[in-house]
Formats: C-alpha cells, sequence, structure tokens
C-alpha cells in the first residue's frame, strides 16, 4: 500500500488504522477512528479553502460572494470573530433578500464572540427590513433568555408563536417559554 503523496496526519492515521486491525480493535473502535481520519480530512480542506479564498480577497477588490464564503468556513470553524468580520463584509456590499438572510448568521456569530448588544441591533434591523422573521425574533429571544432577560424573551418567543404557530422555531420557543415559567414557579 503506498500512502507517501499524503499529508502526514492522514498517513499516520492509515498506519494506526492498520495496526489496530491487527491487533484485532474491534469494529466500533475501527469505526471511530475513521470518523476522526474523516473530520481531519474535511478539517483540511477546509483550511486550504479558506487559504484559496483570503488569498483572492486580499489580492483583489472585495467580493460579496467571497465575503459570504468565508463568513461561512470561519463559522464552520468555530471562529465566531472571523466569521462575523467576513458577514459584516458582505452585508456592507449587498442589499439582496439574500443578505438580509445572512444577517442573521452575522447576528449569531456576534453575540457567539460576546457582542450581545451588536447582534441585538442586527437582529433588529432585519425585522426593520423583513418584519416579524422567525428566525430574528427566535434569536432576539434566545439572546435575552441567555442574558437573563427572562420576560423579554417570553415577550419575543411569544410573538413569534402568535406569528408563525406552524413553524419549527415556535416548537422549539415554546419549550422555553415552558422552562422560564417552570424556572419563575420554582423560584417563587
Amino acid at each position: 500500500m503506498k500512502i507517501y503523496g499524503l499529508p502526514l496526519s492522514i498517513r499516520i492515521l492509515i498506519q494506526l488504522l492498520i495496526i489496530l486491525s491487527l491487533l484485532g480493535c474491534s469494529k466500533k473502535q475501527t469505526e471511530s477512528i475513521r470518523e476522526l481520519d474523516q473530520s481531519i480530512v474535511a478539517n483540511q480542506r477546509n483550511e486550504v479553502e479558506i487559504s484559496k479564498l483570503e488569498s483572492l480577497w486580499n489580492s483583489h477588490s472585495p467580493h460579496a460572494p467571497v465575503a459570504l464564503k468565508l463568513g461561512n468556513l470561519y463559522a464552520e470553524k468555530g471562529d465566531h470573530i472571523k466569521a462575523a468580520e467576513y458577514y459584516e463584509s458582505f452585508l456592507e456590499m449587498d442589499s439582496s433578500i439574500k443578505a438580509q438572510e445572512t444577517r442573521l448568521d452575522f447576528a449569531k456569530e456576534l453575540f457567539k464572540s460576546g457582542r450581545t448588544e451588536e447582534a441585538k441591533q442586527e437582529l433588529n434591523i432585519l425585522l426593520e427590513k423583513i418584519p416579524n422573521h422567525a428566525g430574528a425574533l427566535y434569536n432576539l429571544g434566545a439572546i435575552e433568555g441567555n442574558v437573563g432577560n427572562d420576560s423579554m424573551a417570553t415577550e419575543y418567543w411569544s410573538k413569534l408563536i402568535e406569528i408563525h404557530p406552524a413553524d419549527s422555531l415556535s416548537v422549539l420557543a415554546a419549550k422555553f417559554i415552558e422552562q422560564v415559567q417552570t424556572k419563575t414557579r420554582d423560584t417563587e
């Protein structure tokens, strides 16, 4: 078996799989290692794609789809600060409906990076552009709930349920309202 053209981490994992199969590891253990291997390969692909897109971003005039893709890749990677940076660039260049939907992702990344007030501002801008947007109402409730403002969280979630009763976010909101009510009863 020739494995020399592969990155070192992949070669090591392949060799580890071979050794484990020779040692009689269980199918479940071998499967876990394969999943780890696939995760590493996917991560390396994302890193290569990020590198190429950032090179393109830095060497040419900014392009909205590149900013959006970089924002998505960084969000997937868990780098919320970089994701928010690229989402913000995208929003500065694009005013389409797609941009307004991206505003929701931008707000989530702002919140995850500790910029709570900015996240709420972005969600309120989204509600100005698309009144009663289910995702904006749900996430405003989630932010308020996470910062301990249960009454505001319940208000946003109740509005969501009233306007979009069949939406899956309304189902989640109803569960959270129930949790808030239970917590309130327990503390009384």
